[in-house]
């Protein structure tokens, strides 16, 4: 009679084993399954501030109380067990349809943010641009209020004269950039661009810098919208420069006016 009493009690833990294991592989292939199916109530683009310092547990509660996110106990357990909860990064993110909930963690855990888009056009003085990058909205202005010397001194570029020093392009940054930080990165592009330039250039030129080189390139390029004209008009400064001759060009006059040019030149 013991015999069998034992061998009773060791079924029955057995069987409430296997049915605690058989519990446990349903529960993970359910969270599994919810983990990689995408988050029914993105049905359009949705845009999603992370805040500085935000835990995985608030973070989780403002998705929930959003509606993005319907089972957030599931999403944090995936999170702690995959060593994500502690390397979700601040940011602004775009939280596209078809993101599921494994997908949205990796997504906050990379930092994969929002970029916003700013475009410094050929041409342009250092005062429009500067205008453009302090208008955007998703510039952060620091350099608000001060003197075209203040914000050459805070670049690290003391002493020089803004125009030309920033590439033209289309840049791409989170949210919270600086108008300096944009500053520092067109200028940097600048020096790179410009100094592959001057590596190609044409032996015996009458130019002793690169930024010589810019400035006359600028007022070529102001000189004629054509790009099949430029190379005639360059050759035609570069002769001019040789002989020691004024370069005589309405865009150097025009640039001289500045704000006041009226868009005519009588003499």
């Amino acid at each position: 009679a013991c015999g069998t009493g034992m061998k009773r009690l060791r079924f029955r833990i057995a069987l409430v084993v296997i049915l605690i294991v058989v519990g446990w592989l349903g529960l993970r292939q359910y969270e599994e399954s919810w983990l990689s199916t995408p988050l029914p109530a993105l049905q359009q683009p949705i845009v999603f501030q992370l805040p500085a310092g935000a835990s995985l547990t608030a973070v989780a509660a403002s998705l929930e109380e959003a509606g993005w996110l319907d089972r957030p106990s599931v999403w944090i357990r995936h999170a702690k067990r995959t060593g994500g909860a502690t390397r979700i990064k601040a940011g602004e993110y775009l939280l596209q349809p078809g993101t599921t909930p494994a997908g949205l963690l990796q997504q906050f855990v990379t930092g994969s943010v929002l970029l916003h888009a700013l475009t410094i056009p050929e041409g342009w003085t250092f005062r429009q641009a500067l205008a453009a990058i302090q208008a955007n909205p998703a510039v952060v202005v620091e350099f608000a209020g001060l003197s075209q010397d203040e914000m050459m001194k805070r670049l690290g570029l003391a002493g020089r004269h803004p125009e030309g020093l920033f590439f033209p392009d289309t840049y791409r940054f989170p949210r919270g950039t600086s108008d300096r930080e944009l500053l520092q990165l067109a200028q940097t592009r600048l020096e790179e661009e410009l100094a592959s330039a001057w590596r190609k250039r044409k032996p015996k030129l009458p130019l002793s810098t690169p930024y010589e080189a810019l400035i006359l390139a600028s007022l070529v390029e102001k000189e004629t919208g054509a790009p099949d004209e430029r190379p005639l008009i360059a050759g035609v400064f570069v002769n001019r420069l040789r002989i020691g001759m004024r370069l005589q060009t309405d865009p150097s006059v025009i640039y001289g006016i500045g704000e006041s040019f009226d868009g005519n030149l009588r003499r």
